[in-house]
Formats: structure tokens, C-alpha cells, sequence
């Protein structure tokens, strides 16, 4: 019995893989974050904003992938809409200069970019932080489930079968 169960256990331990933390970017020295590549984003008062909104913004990871869990962002410009997509299709539209400060949970597991785009032309600029993120790989049963991210608590069930 003793025996089966170490054999399971370490076939679990052997199983799982790496564990990495969440992280939050919170631009305080701009757009950079270590692993990640910015474009056409500008820094101020702890946030960042895109330097030229008819062009493209993205975030982009050096390598490998990563669970975008949210972002913040907060009014500054004229009311209108701009969507996020990432590299696997994922797009979500959302209008940042009106109702104050929000926050937009996204839940896309496994990407390497996020794009950001002016959907409307007189939409005006807004402040973009706090970018809640999980780098790969980490530990669930479902691969596609990004509201789990490594730090998250995880229960492993092991039955012991047989008999002495």
C-alpha cells in the first residue's frame, strides 16, 4: 500500500510542471516589464497611454505565452470605443472614457500579444495600467482556463487502491 501510493504521488509530482507567480505591470517607470515587448505606448504619472492613437498598441511576450487575466484603465479624452485582441482572436470592445476608473477582466489563456485599436476616430486618449497577467507554463486541469494562474491553490485528490 505504502509503496502504490508513493508510486502515485510521484506520478503526480512528475506530471505537473513548473510554477511561475501572478504579476501585475504597473508602468510606474513606463511602458517595460521583463519578458515583454511594448509598442506605441507613452509613459506619465505612473501610467501609460498610446502615443499615437490611429496606430496600432500592442504587448507583446519575448517568448513563450501568457494568461491575461485584466487591465485598468481610467478617463482622459473624448468618450469612444477601442478594442483589444490578441494573436488567437480573442477581442473584447471597451470604452475607457466614460463611468471613471474600471477594470477589464479578460480571461484569454495561452497568447502572445495583446493589440490594442481606436475603433472610433474621435475617441480620445485614457491612462492603461495594472495588466494582471500569468506567464506559462502552470499548474490546472484545463490548459484553457485562465482565471487559474500559478500561485492559485490547488487540490490533488490520490486514492489509494487495493489492499495490504
Amino acid at each position: 500500500m505504502k509503496i502504490r501510493l508513493t508510486f502515485i504521488l510521484f506520478q503526480v509530482l512528475l506530471a505537473t510542471t513548473v510554477i511561475t507567480a501572478q504579476s501585475t505591470m504597473t508602468f510606474d517607470s513606463g511602458p517595460n516589464e521583463p519578458g515583454f515587448s511594448f509598442t506605441n505606448w507613452k509613459a506619465g504619472a505612473g501610467v501609460i497611454f498610446q502615443k499615437n492613437l490611429p496606430d496600432l498598441s500592442t504587448i507583446s511576450k519575448d517568448a513563450g505565452t501568457w494568461n491575461l487575466i485584466s487591465f485598468r484603465t481610467k478617463p482622459f479624452g473624448n468618450s469612444g470605443n477601442f478594442e483589444a485582441t490578441s494573436d488567437l482572436s480573442h477581442s473584447y470592445i471597451f470604452n475607457p472614457n466614460t463611468g471613471g476608473q474600471q477594470t477589464h477582466t479578460l480571461n484569454w489563456a495561452g497568447i502572445t500579444t495583446l493589440t490594442i485599436t481606436r475603433i472610433n476616430p474621435s475617441a480620445g486618449s485614457y491612462d492603461f495600467d495594472d495588466v494582471v497577467y500569468c506567464n506559462l507554463p502552470f499548474i490546472t486541469t484545463d490548459p484553457t482556463d485562465a482565471t487559474k494562474c500559478p500561485g492559485d491553490a490547488v487540490t490533488f485528490t490520490v486514492a489509494a487502491t487495493g489492499s495490504n
